[in-house]
């Protein structure tokens, strides 16, 4: 987990990273993004490195935060959307389906319904991922999770009686437990 001042010191070190990268001046946190958009996905690989060495982290803990925090500052905030992403899942969702099956109709109907929006695709994958996890389950019982340790488990709560331990092995589920924590 990032610490403040890490957190303070990612934007001037992400910048000073691609700039040394790219060989140019780069003005804004927004042009800083449209770089990294354009980078070849090797070379995206190899700054998580660098950073994590100079902000005393680990490559993971980097890449999940530019990923889940720093960029998202250059999307619509996906909540605006989610009555009506919910609406559309309804509409849609057939058990027969693959979950990626459910999700891709689902996305891309919200976007051919939206096709202003600028929802980062990721957390709607996120958000609908949920909603089918939900149908699988009694709809009428919300699941409690709460991180006993990063990276490590999760305890899904169910009703307070009924409860396990989830080991996390994958960086993916962990970050499924946290964006739905947090919902």
């Amino acid at each position: 987990m990032f610490t403040g001042e890490q957190v303070e010191k990612f934007g001037k070190t992400l910048l000073s990273v691609i700039q040394d990268l790219i060989g140019t001046e780069i003005r804004s946190d927004e042009d800083l993004y449209l770089v990294i958009q354009k980078l070849p996905v090797q070379d995206r690989k190899g700054i998580w490195q660098v950073i994590a060495s100079k902000l005393d982290s680990t490559t993971g803990e980097v890449h999940d935060y530019y990923f889940n925090t720093w960029q998202l500052q250059f999307y619509e905030n996906v909540g605006n959307y989610r009555a009506q992403l919910k609406q559309i899942f309804s509409e849609l969702y057939n058990a027969q389906q693959t979950p990626k099956e459910i999700i891709g109709n689902t996305i891309s109907v919200f976007n051919d319904r939206f096709p202003t929006n600028s929802c980062n695709q990721r957390k709607l994958y996120q958000i609908v991922y949920r909603y089918i996890q939900g149908r699988q389950h009694d709809n009428s019982i919300r699941p409690k999770l709460s991180i006993k340790h990063q990276n490590q488990s999760i305890q899904y709560d169910q009703e307070s009686s009924n409860s396990c331990q989830l080991s996390i092995f994958d960086n993916y589920a962990f970050q499924q437990a946290v964006a739905y924590e947090m919902k």
